[in-house]
């Protein structure tokens, strides 16, 4: 079954002719990394892409099956114990397992995984390119970098709040564990860089989308790989392995460089026994050679849609609002009546609501001052609320309180109510009663199907791509004052709903609805409109 409201869908879930693509996340603890593989998966999941995310801790957590974390788990090096390094290869093997039967066609069939984890040194990314190369799979590796502390604090404080692997802990003593870790990782931890890495294809994204490098690689670079005769050969070989760049020119890689990428390759694990050393060189050639003999050698359609993406993502903090706008005169989609009176009390104690929610939030909020302690933040927060609404009178209207409050109103045209057609001011009952044949149709795929001369609610979805982005984007607060048929699709994208069940969504009037994007999820909740009848749902 789709979900989220997707946009296209074919039998076999691969779409635009992309083949099978592997999202490798690198990037230090507190980063947004597990942000930004639930979103991507989200998105791609809506664009009707078999996509899943595999978050390297999920498995790490079910090898301990409730049992302590060994305190070097997080070490690097020699400081590792055996039994440790053993620990992390079996939780990287099954990880890497799961997503291979996922993309396998004997398996899942899927078309792209997102490998959430910190991939922290050349030589494992090396490791899971060849892993994913060898079988098919075209690796892209998406990189997060912070120099923000305002932004690492924010997301720690989140981390605190929603990782499993805090869960019942002191938050206090939650947030002095996680930066154990990230200090534990920063001394080994290597960027990824066109110096070292230049035949990979990657994105770095900077401050949360403040700056972004994408680095394409593979069609970039080829490889130049002589055959050696004899051992003295072979090390001349190794040192002799160079790039040659489209212009034609020669890259070598240093020598030095290339023995520093076997030593750790030596010593480090993706789910199997540290290689010996011919089959190390080996693989370091070999993960070379795969980029230039890979079929996917360039980002393609999928991937330049996968970067396009992350050029509106960003990790920080937001909440959005949904609300339907207040009662008009006239049900007609054609007719725009403004509001009753009823609708503009309706629209005073929307804003009241919607204000007095917001004071509560910052009375309650947490943050984290410069020395790392948990203290209270009575002060106001610097998200301000944007209200965007449909160019429809009642939507307006409905946002006018707000207006007079501080609030930019924005008008989004795509915000329109779905076309009803032919059957404009007709209830679903009267349809069914009117025209049996028609309901008949409607009932077997209500979120495909069109009556005469109206919009499906596929075609809404379609309609709001742009809006999705937008709000992707979006990094005020922001509440959405529109038809109900409009926010039961938005709802969905955020939450995950089947397309079947987007149509008979309720989002009542008396009601506004909150999602708060987390790491791990997106948390709702409803909060009751103080005033408004709960009979008005009906209206």
């Amino acid at each position: 079954m789709t979900s989220g409201g997707q946009l296209y869908e074919t039998a076999s879930g691969q779409l635009f002719h992309a083949g099978k693509i592997a999202i490798c996340l690198v990037g230090l603890p507190a980063r947004g990394k597990t942000h930004l593989s639930v979103s991507l998966c989200r998105y791609l999941s809506w664009l009707g892409v078999s996509c899943k995310a595999f978050h390297l801790g999920d498995y790490r957590r079910k090898w301990l099956r409730g049992a302590e974390l060994p305190k070097d788990y997080f070490f690097f090096d020699g400081d590792v114990a055996s039994t440790t390094r053993e620990l992390r290869d079996r939780v990287a093997q099954d990880c890497m397992d799961d997503m291979l039967n996922y993309l396998s066609t004997s398996g899942e069939n899927g078309q792209v995984v997102i490998y959430d984890a910190v991939n922290a040194s050349e030589a494992i990314r090396r490791r899971v390119h060849c892993a994913f190369a060898q079988a098919g799979v075209q690796p892209i590796f998406i990189e997060t970098v912070l120099t923000d502390d305002a932004i690492i604090r924010a997301n720690v404080r989140n981390v605190k709040v929603n990782s499993p692997d805090y869960e019942g802990w002191d938050p206090q003593r939650a947030v002095i564990d996680y930066l154990r870790r990230i200090d534990l990782k920063i001394p080994h931890y290597r960027s990824m860089s066109r110096d070292t890495e230049a035949d990979l294809q990657w994105v770095k994204m900077i401050n949360a989308g403040q700056r972004m490098i994408v680095n394409k690689g593979g069609n970039a670079m080829d490889v130049v790989t002589p055959t050696p005769r004899s051992p003295s050969a072979a090390a001349s070989h190794r040192a002799s392995i160079s790039l040659a760049a489209a212009s034609g020119s020669q890259h070598p890689i240093d020598p030095a460089h290339l023995e520093s990428v076997v030593r750790g390759l030596k010593a480090t694990g993706i789910g199997s026994d540290s290689p010996a050393t011919d089959t190390t060189n080996m693989l370091v050639q070999s993960s070379l050679q795969t980029t230039s003999n890979a079929r996917s050698s360039n980002f393609g359609y999928l991937g330049s849609r996968i970067v396009f993406y992350l050029m509106n993502l960003h990790v920080k903090k937001r909440i959005l609002y949904f609300a339907r706008a207040g009662q008009s005169a006239d049900r007609s989609y054609k007719s725009d009546a403004p509001l009753l009176p009823e609708g503009k009390d309706y629209a005073q104690k929307l804003a009241d609501a919607i204000i007095q929610r917001r004071k509560d939030q910052r009375r309650r909020a947490w943050q984290l001052d410069q020395t790392g302690e948990l203290v209270i933040d009575d002060t106001d927060d610097d998200n301000e609320l944007v209200v965007w609404t449909s160019p429809r009178q009642r939507t307006v209207a409905t946002a006018e309180y707000l207006k007079m409050a501080g609030c930019p109103v924005r008008r989004r045209p795509q915000l329109q109510a779905i076309n009803p057609g032919v059957y404009d001011t007709l209830s679903l009952d009267e349809i069914r009663r009117r025209y049996p044949g028609e309901a008949e149709k409607h009932q077997q795929d209500p979120f495909l199907h069109r009556f005469p001369r109206a919009e499906s609610y596929h075609d809404v979805a379609i309609r709001l791509e742009p809006v999705i982005l937008e709000i992707e984007r979006e990094k005020s607060d922001l509440l959405i004052i529109a038809h109900e048929s409009v926010l039961r699709v938005i709802y969905a994208y955020f939450v995950g709903v089947p397309s079947l069940d987007i149509p008979d969504l309720k989002i009542p009037r008396h009601e506004f609805i909150e999602i708060v994007p987390e790491s791990y999820n997106c948390r709702t909740a409803s909060v009751r409109i103080e005033g408004v009848p709960i009979e008005l749902d009906q209206v």
